[in-house]
């Protein structure tokens, strides 16, 4: 067995709108050096993209249905309680290691408190409450780390709860960025592992502040480019056997609009409001006066030591607003998750098993109404993966917002893009990982004739595939979201392979090479069609002169559409685009 090993360079919040055009302007050099020679690119997010849900999918390799951390906090029965690694259902990759006697080092991790007892080294995430031995794995990290630069912090760089002084929140930042980096490069150098992980948060506040700020962006890049910076240290510090991956949780981008969901579930009829009593008056109040004028490490501690009754005066507070036996669907969370009030899930729940699915659709369709038209794609996406079965039910909605956000120029659901002087299509579409061609026919242009200053309609791909052999269906999506579906022909006896591929090689009117001869690509006998995905070892989607195969078993082993199918998903897919293949 090898045993090469891996480190994880994480950069929380971490957006190529902000490495790439740093990397221009000549900072980042490090990440540079290492996209040049290897592969990189934009990763899909969880839905939400949110920083518990996807530290915690990362590390166990499952989706928060899965692992069961949703969110920052969760309801439970009477009180409200912060989501920590006790939360987690699922096993993290340095358990796996640690099965195999393989040592790992893991540090500043979100949601990996209290410690795991892992074979090596845990320095938990923020989630900690305070800075004892007992928060570190094993307890001599703590004495070592003391030791050697006299205290360890963690990062609660988050500036809430105070009135920001913009020069020491930067200078709070660099110094938390440095200290991150020497204690963690000194847990590398002096702790034996096979796997290495860090997170550097700092990134993620930094934007939360400084992204609609004036030079907000300038700060941005200075921060990313000091975390560069220790990643260099860090470069210099391993051996070139080590396989190195730089990532994020997610990206980052400006909040445009915020909409108050349990007031618009008031509105609808879906939720109903008591009448509030002393307590939730009384209990807001004394949260905001205890923000004001406590400081970022007292009400950590606080919190710790008193996290129980926190939870129960804040569900109180949150429980006691809602008239329970009148509301069906109520919101809770950083990213306005929508709960369905079922029997069985929660204590005054009143919604019956059998009528969940039909709430879930009413609350989809008012908020199709509503206009907020991503929100209720998001719903739609997760009821379509979810139950396929309902796909006649879905059909008429699904593709009516599918239609709206990914191939009419209007409206946009991202900041526009403004051509720029030596701008080319091509170049415009490769930022968002699309299609030169599918960029042109989302905003309705001439490939040769955009102009300096004209705004497209941006889309955020790569798009990706899903091959369902079982029903004859491939499914094109966009980081889980759907965006279109066409009916397949498939291998006859088995012979198309299951599995993840990427698309290799796009070729239009290919030349078919077979075990019959060579078929020249303007010959109408070519059994391709009009369009060749390769997907490797001689495998693919293609089009057809057969479209009567179209729902059948009847190929080599590929995967065929019509050709007026296939010059669609020709458009969407790009080369290194994944395309799962299931039964």
């Amino acid at each position: 067995m090898s045993q090469n090993k891996v480190l994880v360079f994480g950069i929380d919040g971490a957006t190529f709108d902000i490495i790439r055009p740093a990397i221009e302007r000549g900072k980042m050099t490090n990440l540079k050096k290492l996209m040049d020679a290897g592969a990189s690119g934009p990763l899909q997010s969880t839905i939400h993209p949110i920083t518990p849900m996807a530290w915690t999918s990362f590390a166990t390799g499952t989706n928060a249905g899965k692992h069961g951390i949703f969110d920052f906090a969760r309801i439970d029965n009477d009180r409200i309680l912060l989501n920590n690694g006790c939360d987690r259902r699922m096993p993290a990759i340095w358990t796996h290691l640690t099965e195999q006697q393989r040592p790992s080092v893991v540090v500043n991790v979100p949601f990996t408190y209290p410690p795991e007892q892992i074979n090596g080294v845990m320095v938990p995430g923020f989630e900690a409450p305070y800075v004892t031995r007992d928060v570190f794995h094993p307890e001599s990290v703590y004495d070592d780390l003391l030791k050697e630069f006299g205290h360890y912090e963690f990062d609660w760089t988050f500036p809430i709860g105070r009135k920001l002084d913009v020069a020491g929140y930067r200078e709070q930042c660099r110094k938390t960025i440095d200290h991150r980096g020497e204690t963690s490069l000194h847990l590398l150098k002096n702790y034996p592992w096979d796997f290495f992980m860090v997170v550097f948060s700092t990134p993620d506040h930094v934007q939360h502040v400084f992204w609609k700020m004036e030079d907000g962006h300038a700060a941005i890049e200075d921060i990313y480019d000091q975390c560069d910076q220790w990643l260099g240290r860090y470069l210099e510090a391993i051996d070139d056997d080590t396989t190195v991956v730089i990532m994020s949780d997610h990206g980052f981008g400006a909040i445009e609009k915020i909409v108050y969901l349990d007031n618009w579930l008031e509105q609808e009829g879906f939720l109903k409001r008591a009448q509030p009593g002393m307590k939730q008056k009384v209990i807001p109040a004394l949260k905001r006066t205890l923000q004001r004028v406590l400081p970022t490490s007292l009400r950590k501690r606080i919190s710790g030591r008193l996290a129980g009754l926190k939870g129960r005066l804040e569900a109180q507070q949150f429980g006691g607003t809602l008239d329970w036996a009148n509301t069906k669907a109520f919101s809770y969370g950083m990213y306005g998750n929508i709960y369905i009030n079922a029997k069985g899930t929660w204590p005054h729940g009143i919604v019956e098993p059998d009528q969940y699915d039909a709430v879930c659709q009413q609350v989809i369709d008012r908020l199709m109404e509503l206009g907020e038209d991503v929100e209720a794609h998001r719903q739609l996406s997760t009821l379509y993966w979810k139950h396929p079965d309902a796909w006649p039910l879905l059909k008429g909605r699904l593709e009516e917002m599918a239609r709206r956000i990914y191939f009419q120029p209007q409206p946009h659901y991202m900041p526009a893009y403004e051509v720029q002087p030596g701008d080319r299509l091509e170049k415009i579409a490769s930022q968002y990982d699309v299609s030169w061609q599918y960029l042109a026919d989302l905003n309705r242009v001439e490939p040769h004739r955009i102009r300096v200053g004209q705004k497209l309609k941006v889309i955020r791909g790569p798009f990706s595939a899903v091959v369902d052999m079982s029903d004859f269906q491939i499914t094109i999506h966009a980081h889980g979201y759907f965006v279109a579906r066409f009916p397949v022909g498939i291998g006859k006896d088995g012979s198309t392979p299951i599995g993840r591929f990427n698309v290799k090689e796009k070729l239009e009117d290919p030349t078919y090479y077979g075990p019959d001869g060579v078929i020249a690509n303007d010959d109408p006998t070519n059994p391709l069609g009009e369009r060749w995905i390769d997907l490797g070892d001689s495998y693919g989607i293609h089009g057809t002169i057969e479209p009567e195969s179209i729902g059948k078993a009847e190929s080599r082993g590929c995967v065929r559409l019509t050709n007026e199918d296939v010059a669609e998903v020709y458009k969407l897919l790009t080369v290194g685009s994944e395309v799962v293949i299931r039964r």
